[in-house]
């Protein structure tokens, strides 16, 4: 079993910031999610890449300058077995 696709999202900086702070949030573009989270436009733009390749989140193009993302169904089903990864290790 390869565990590849975790290990990439998992290590990336930001990325689980990222994801959960989009599902807190709902819908926001690029400039709302650097403004919210302290890391800098080329840490966010491969995160939102790597995201976005996994089907974790979506991106929406009205016309260039405005982009928004927002976490899939997928992605939120992610974040849940996050969270009972977290308390089986806990225990």
């Amino acid at each position: 079993m390869s565990y590849e696709p975790v290990q990439n999202i998992i290590k990336q900086k930001r990325v689980l910031e990222v994801l959960d702070f989009l599902q807190s949030n709902g819908e926001l573009r690029f400039t709302e999610l650097l403004q919210r989270i302290e890391t800098s436009s080329d840490v966010l733009s491969r995160c939102l890449q790597l995201l976005t390749c996994y089907k974790l989140i979506s991106r929406s193009e009205k016309n260039p300058r405005h982009v928004t993302y927002r976490i899939t169904e997928r992605g939120s089903t992610f974040l849940v077995k996050l969270e009972e990864l977290e308390l089986l290790l806990r225990d």
